[in-house]
């Protein structure tokens, strides 16, 4: 469950934000709603200037980003100079090697190499695997999906793997095509939630 009111500006630009919601969440909006300032935020990067950010009932608002569980996915999350299994490997994890190959399965991850020779949408997909094996409570997805070829399929699968694990998934995007394949939804406009589903 995420619980967040809070409010943050940049230069002139001013984000009031509520929402009090779990599962998959889709934000709506054109370029310069304050999509990403919120996912942001919400990830630690930025500061909030007043107002709460509470997950499963622990405030994390001053909690330093590595403390706080909510994973920033965006087109330059992955590290492009690992190859695809020590990406997934890279974070410390309790899961297994049998639950990781279930994951990867799931995500359709059935290709190898150095990351950063991928194409976006397979360095989205080694990208939201890692995040979700490194045990993370959050997937903060800043307009990214729309790059990963079947994105219907992989948004049925990523739901199904994180409501099996508990995380909240926040995805933004500028069209609400795949608000059905969500529990919630918010439209993004000039700094304001408005929620819509």
């Amino acid at each position: 469950m995420i619980e967040a009111n809070f409010h943050k500006r940049i230069g002139e630009f001013r984000l009031n934000a509520s929402i009090s919601s779990e599962g998959m969440i889709l934000l709506s909006g054109p370029n310069g709603s304050g999509k990403t300032t919120f996912l942001k935020t919400i990830a630690g990067y930025l500061s909030v200037d007043s107002g709460n950010i509470v997950v499963n009932s622990v405030n994390i608002t001053d909690m330093p980003v590595s403390a706080r569980k909510a994973v920033y996915i965006g087109a330059d999350s992955s590290i492009n100079s690992l190859g695809v299994k020590d990406h997934i490997s890279w974070p410390k994890s309790s899961m297994g090697s049998d639950e990781k190959d279930k994951i990867l399965s799931l995500l359709g991850i059935d290709f190898d190499g150095k990351v950063g020779e991928l194409s976006l949408g397979q360095r989205i997909r080694v990208s939201i695997a890692t995040a979700i094996i490194s045990e993370a409570r959050i997937l903060l997805i800043d307009e990214v999906l729309a790059n990963i070829s079947k994105v219907q399929e992989f948004t049925m699968a990523l739901r199904e793997l994180t409501a099996k694990r508990g995380i909240d998934v926040i995805a933004a995007m500028q069209t609400d095509d795949l608000e059905y394949l969500f529990d919630h939804s918010f439209s993004v406009n000039h700094g304001s939630l408005s929620r819509l589903k």
